[in-house]
């Protein structure tokens, strides 16, 4: 499965002809333990060196979530500055993979792809805030700024939710 989320990832990504400064995988430099550590560490409840099959269940701040009557990924543009850098961190039922981009490129890249991620996240990389779409298709934030920007956009489009979390 490795492979394959990889190969559609970068495959997607020189079909759109998106520019690194754009998106792009994060360089073989960097520590991607430490970094999955540090994400796990300011988001989830985490004993030991156990992790939750469900990263979405353990969230260790609250949380605000919706299910939308659109894909969550046609609305991340409203929810994310567009000048803002964000983490991707996909995953392939058995591993994440982490890359970097614009959030209306990464909402171009992912319909592109034929595999299906179980879930995805984005991660401010201040680690203020993140975002997860889980294979339930509910769309669930964590940090004051996701929780926020999912409360409004409830307020602004309620044509579009089918229910919010807490409510």
């Amino acid at each position: 499965m490795r492979k394959a989320l990889l190969n559609e990832l970068d495959a997607a990504r020189q079909l759109l002809q998106i520019p690194d400064a754009d998106f792009r995988p994060l360089p073989f430099t960097t520590d991607w333990h430490k970094l999955e550590e540090r994400i796990y560490h300011s988001f989830y409840h985490i004993e030991g060196k156990a992790r939750p099959v469900w990263l979405w269940e353990s969230f260790k701040h609250q949380t605000q979530s919706l299910q939308l009557k659109v894909l969550s990924l046609a609305i991340l543009h409203h929810l994310i500055p567009l000048d803002e850098t964000v983490w991707l961190m996909a995953y392939d039922g058995s591993n994440f993979f982490f890359y970097e981009g614009k959030v209306t490129v990464i909402q171009r890249i992912i319909p592109e792809l034929t595999y299906i991620m179980d879930e995805y996240y984005l991660i401010s990389k201040k680690f203020e805030w993140l975002l997860c779409e889980n294979h339930h298709d509910i769309l669930i934030g964590t940090g004051s700024f996701a929780i926020q920007q999912l409360r409004d956009f409830a307020q602004q489009f309620p044509e579009l939710v089918i229910s919010t979390y807490p409510s």
